[in-house]
């Protein structure tokens, strides 16, 4: 089996990153660089897949120079090739003009089974190079995935996360998988092999190699980002404290309809000064309901035998 895993170099995620209102870009000149930690459970998963099934792991990038350090550690963790995407033509490209790139680069470089990403890029959490990919390149995909459930020659289950819960989805081979964090654990490099990945030769492609239209890519792009912006602070909440005899009973103020549905309810708690709470609740009985508050210092909301039940 063949695999094949792209990786991004992103500033550290310990520093706070600074935008540039010019480019609509994140800041990384003078900042430690690192590579995506998502794409690190890709490598780990590429690396369980041919230690299971044979073949090997390659790791693929798009960056200058200083990207040849991540590809260095993805040999250092157990990969056996590494390639870098390096062009002019794909400064400032965003996430279609980068997903076109690597899926020509794919294509250059040779067939696999399986490729595999991260689900996201810490920098801009777009999420939307590893679904490109498979596009250009017309393969199933499998997005989030938190557990790869079977491989056979033919086909590749696998467990994915949805806002619906968890899904259990096979996709013929070859397939694009993106990779969450819960997928497993990524190991340590070995001395051996960081010393091996030193010493290795790491070919760089450019876009005549991989037979790329410099028309699609940079800022020639037929996509373009409007705006990156940094989300405005968020107000600390009110942490409201007492002991359970102290809270006594609320009161609704507002008594809704007959079962079932849902009721968008506002109470006082008496102990607490006059402070009302929005909570949602669900009903099996219509009443005018009394429910009692315990635990509030820890957010806990118990209602009474009456039928009621916390929705949210």
């Amino acid at each position: 089996m063949n695999v094949l895993v792209c990786i991004k170099q992103v500033p550290d995620n310990s520093v706070v990153p600074k935008l540039d209102p010019n480019t609509n870009r994140v800041v990384t000149e003078g900042v430690e660089l690192m590579e995506s930690p998502f794409d690190l459970n890709a490598v780990e998963a590429g690396l369980k897949l041919v230690e299971e099934n044979g073949g090997e792991v390659s790791v693929l990038t798009l960056g200058g120079e200083s990207a040849k350090t991540s590809l260095r550690y993805g040999l250092s963790m157990g990969a056996a090739k590494a390639y870098l995407l390096k062009d002019p033509a794909f400064e400032e490209s965003d996430s279609w003009g980068t997903s076109y790139g690597l899926a020509k680069a794919i294509q250059s470089i040779g067939n696999f089974d399986v490729i595999l990403c991260g689900k996201q890029a810490i920098d801009n959490d777009a999420g939307q190079v590893g679904p490109g990919i498979a596009e250009q390149l017309g393969i199933s995909q499998i997005t989030y995935v938190s557990e790869i459930v079977s491989v056979t020659e033919d086909t590749l289950t696998a467990k994915r996360v949805s806002p619906a819960g968890e899904e259990v989805v096979e996709a013929k081979l070859p397939a694009l998988l993106t990779c969450e964090k819960s997928l497993n654990e990524p190991r340590y490099p070995t001395l051996k092999r960081t010393r091996m990945a030193n010493r290795m030769e790491i070919p760089v492609l450019d876009c005549a190699a991989i037979g790329a239209d410099v028309s699609k890519v940079g800022k020639n792009s037929p996509s373009s980002i409007k705006r990156i912006y940094a989300p405005a602070p968020r107000q600390s909440g009110e942490l409201i404290k007492g002991e359970a005899e102290e809270i006594g009973k609320t009161t609704f103020t507002d008594s809704v309809g007959t079962a079932p549905q849902l009721a968008v309810v506002t109470y006082k708690v008496s102990a607490l000064n006059g402070r009302y709470v929005a909570v949602k609740l669900r009903h099996d009985a219509a009443a005018e309901v009394v429910c009692g508050v315990t635990a509030a210092s820890s957010g806990l909301y118990m209602p009474a035998a009456n039928g009621w039940t916390l929705a949210v």
